[in-house]
């Protein structure tokens, strides 16, 4: 005997069929609570690289390097970046904790080599660049790679302040200014924490005001405990 079924459940039976198999999309809000130093800090986990863990508590005198590896995208910083070949719309961080084992400052070792003339930049080549207003110090003339600074090395002990990043150039680029083909990183301090920040050649010219919204960034994500599994 066939069955016969009120319209009401047959017309409910075939939206199901088209979106009940697909939840609806919530919005990602689940954060993983790091310790770094005497910091804590509640993260979005959709800010972590997935090779990394979400969740590091490192250990009194820990003497290695540990930390988090982060991608932020600018939009997320309030910035409406072009898209399209060639531009990168995300901003990448590699946070870690100061400690005994580190200087305050955390810079690149090679940076007062730049600065002073020594070591690895004994043979140094130093041009202003008129595109940035900054002093690009290269360690050969292989050209491929090279420091910023904003002023001339003067052989003083204020290479930290003047410091702006370490920059490279693809292998493949011979035009220097096309700074679509040079990754930047440049380091800076929350509190007790070290950030290594790698950024586009496009965006040297916000390098401090990046600093600035991920320092206000980290202010948001702080909070006072992180609870122990």
């Amino acid at each position: 005997m066939r069955k016969f079924y009120p319209k009401g459940i047959l017309l409910w039976f075939f939206i199901s069929l088209f979106v009940g198999c697909e939840p609806p999309k919530i919005p990602d809000k689940a954060t993983s609570c790091v310790t770094l130093g005497k910091t804590n800090l509640s993260i979005p986990n959709r800010y972590f690289l997935p090779d990394f863990p979400p969740t590091l508590v490192p250990s009194p005198g820990l003497d290695k390097e540990v930390g988090e590896l982060l991608e932020i995208p600018l939009r997320d910083l309030g910035y409406e970046i072009q898209t399209g070949i060639g531009y990168d719309l995300d901003l990448s961080f590699f946070v870690t904790p100061l400690n005994v084992h580190r200087p305050p400052t955390r810079l690149p070792p090679t940076v007062l080599e730049a600065w002073k003339g020594y070591g690895y930049y004994k043979d140094r080549i130093i041009e202003f660049d008129k595109v940035t207003q900054l002093y690009r110090i290269y360690a050969t003339s292989y050209r491929k790679s090279w420091d910023f600074f904003k002023s001339y090395p003067d052989g003083s002990m204020n290479y930290d302040e003047k410091w702006v990043a370490e920059c490279s150039i693809k292998f493949s680029e011979k035009n220097l200014s096309n700074f679509s083909s040079i990754t930047c990183k440049t380091a800076f301090l929350y509190k007790d924490i070290h950030i290594q920040m790698t950024l586009s050649g496009k965006y040297m010219d916000l390098i401090e005001e990046f600093k600035l919204k991920v320092r206000y960034l980290f202010n948001d994500w702080e909070t006072e405990a992180c609870e122990l599994n």
